[in-house]
C-alpha cells in the first residue's frame, strides 16, 4: 500500500527536489507551494497524510505546533527551520510528539530519510 507524503514550503524547486528523493514506488507525494504551511494543514476532514515535510516561515509559535501535532497524531512530521537551533519551547513540543526539526539547508536526501524513519517508527514497517 502506498503511503502519502505532503511536502509544504514557499519554494517549489526545493520541494520538488525532496519529492524526487521519495521516488514513485512507495509514496504518493503531494507538493504544495505555500508561505503559510500551518494554515494549509488546518482544514479538518479528509484523511491525514502519513508524513509531512514542512518548511517553516519563522512566524510559528508553540501553540501552532501543539495544535497541529494534536490534530494529526498519526502523521509523522519533519519541520525545516531557517534559524537553528529553534526556540527551546518549540523543540520540546516537537520532540514530545516524535517529530523532527532540521536545518532547512540540510540535503533533501537526509530530510527524506528522516521522514521515512519517522513514518516506520510511528506506523511500523508492516503498516
Amino acid at each position: 500500500m502506498k503511503r502519502e507524503v505532503l511536502i509544504l514550503g514557499p519554494t517549489l524547486p526545493e520541494l520538488v527536489d525532496m519529492s524526487v528523493q521519495l521516488g514513485p514506488a512507495s509514496y504518493t507525494t503531494i507538493v504544495a507551494e505555500t508561505r503559510a504551511p500551518f494554515e494549509y494543514m488546518s482544514p479538518p476532514g479528509g484523511q491525514a497524510p502519513d508524513g509531512v515535510i514542512m518548511k517553516l516561515n519563522g512566524r510559528e509559535n508553540v501553540a501552532d505546533f501543539r495544535a497541529l501535532l494534536y490534530r494529526h497524531p498519526s502523521t509523522s512530521f519533519v519541520f525545516l527551520a531557517e534559524e537553528f537551533p529553534p526556540r527551546a519551547s518549540i523543540a520540546r513540543v516537537v520532540a514530545q510528539h516524535s517529530a523532527a526539526l532540521m536545518r532547512a539547508s540540510e540535503s533533501p536526501l537526509a530530510i527524506v530519510a528522516t521522514l521515512i524513519a519517522l513514518i516506520y517508527q510511528k506506523q511500523g514497517a508492516s503498516a
